[in-house]
């Protein structure tokens, strides 16, 4: 009985470590633009998250 509570822990565990990678890889692009003072930094963060959320077809 204890592994499937460990089994569904190390489930969810990778799941979250997954779901919030994704979002940091997509929040890398804005944070180069914020750091290198670039004029365009909103809009590139913007379409950092239209990109996540359209699964890329952009």
């Amino acid at each position: 009985m204890f592994l499937n509570y460990f089994a569904l822990g190390v489930l969810i565990f990778v799941f979250l470590v997954i779901f919030y990678g994704i979002i940091a890889i997509h929040d890398i692009p804005y944070l180069i633009a914020k750091k290198r003072n670039h004029p365009h930094a909103d809009a590139i963060h913007t379409a950092g998250w239209v990109s996540l959320f359209t699964l890329h077809v952009i």
